[in-house]
């Protein structure tokens, strides 16, 4: 878009945000009272993760949340005011003038958040990520979702980094509570499931191809279930009766579906852009009682304990005993499944971390306020 029509589009903008008019912070016991979300990344995921989840566990806590998004973006350089604005994984700097929003809300004295839950600055010649860099070099800090990836934004941006988790959320808890009491396993039938997501996770699952066909050739009632884009190698055409393949669908009814699995699986290279992904596919399993075998990821190694609540594979034998352990002993599996259930869900419910959320907030807004 020519740069003289974007800036008419920005100041014509008349798409309301979300405006929160019902919680009463007459009632809120924090410092932060209202703060605003700004979603950069509208995918149904992420933000649901990183802005959703927490929006409707802050309006709990009597915080108000107004949500924002590229349309309405240009309504937070008016006459706003919040303790705080968290900007979620945006990176369009100059088309949606981003210096001028957050200069807009510091003179204001509201402190600035940038927030993402991948490493996407990963790469330095990316245009995508040098407008990433630049946008947080405007703000005043860095959330993100693992340790591991807020060592890696300290020491590329110098912003102070804070851990904030993905979650859980009530209705996935609601969900699986109504699912509870789902049909009685089929013990002649063991249900292996994989999430992919997007397409990009097909070098993802190469780490595994050779160990998953062992299984398939091994154990005649195996099922393997596909949720999302994979490609599968001409390998695994002798047992296309016994894959399948699901499409895209809505997070809640894709817990249903994958209520009915056994054994999740997690496999991912081992690289700093998947060191940084959060512990989603596990904890969301663990919801289910579905027992997960992971690749040795950090975030991956500092929860699971191997044999106990999950198992992490790096070597094509690891995955072939984990995956020979599960399908044989039926007890031991449902056990790691409730196990994981009992370490993962309380450990990721948003009820649980929303406390975290307020604090980091309050100390943002504290440190940012003594700059000023």
């Amino acid at each position: 878009m020519h740069p003289i029509k974007a800036w008419l589009k920005f100041y014509k903008c008349n798409y309301q945000p979300l405006f929160d008019t019902e919680t009463d912070t007459s009632k809120c016991n924090w410092n932060i009272k209202k703060i605003a979300y700004y979603v950069g990344c509208q995918d149904n995921r992420s933000d649901r993760y990183r802005c959703f989840n927490f929006a409707s566990a802050l309006r709990k806590e009597n915080i108000a949340v107004d949500i924002y998004d590229s349309k309405s973006i240009c309504f937070l350089t008016k006459n706003v005011q919040y303790d705080a604005v968290i900007m979620f994984r945006e990176n369009r700097y100059g088309m949606l003038h981003i210096k001028k929003v957050i200069k807009s809300l510091h003179s204001k004295k509201i402190p600035v958040i940038y927030d993402t839950d991948d490493f996407t600055i990963e790469d330095k010649e990316n245009r995508y990520s040098k407008n990433i860099l630049k946008i947080i070099r405007l703000c005043d800090a860095v959330t993100v979702t693992t340790a591991f990836l807020a060592e890696l934004f300290v020491a590329r941006t110098g912003k102070p980094v804070y851990v904030i988790k993905n979650t859980i959320n009530e209705r996935q808890l609601y969900v699986e509570e109504k699912f509870s009491i789902k049909k009685s396993p089929d013990e002649n039938v063991i249900k292996i499931v994989y999430q992919s997501g997007t397409s990009t996770h097909n070098a993802d699952f190469k780490q595994i191809e050779e160990s998953l066909l062992f299984v398939l050739e091994k154990y005649e009632n195996v099922e393997f279930h596909v949720f999302g884009p994979l490609e599968l190698s001409w390998k695994f055409i002798p047992y296309s009766e016994r894959i399948f393949n699901h499409p895209y669908m809505d997070y809640l009814k894709l817990q249903c579906e994958v209520s009915n699995m056994d054994i999740n699986i997690a496999p991912l290279v081992l690289n700093d852009f998947n060191n940084s992904k959060s512990e989603v596919k596990i904890f969301e399993a663990a919801l289910l009682k579905i027992p997960t075998i992971c690749s040795p990821t950090e975030p991956y190694k500092a929860i699971i304990k191997n044999g106990t609540n999950g198992f992490v594979a790096e070597t094509v034998e690891d995955w072939k005993n984990a995956f020979s352990e599960l399908i044989e002993n039926n007890a031991k599996r449902r056990q790691i499944g409730k196990n994981a259930f009992n370490d993962f869900v309380a450990m990721f419910s948003v009820e649980n971390e929303v406390k975290n959320v307020i604090k980091t907030f309050e100390r943002i807004k504290c440190e940012s306020g003594s700059k000023n």
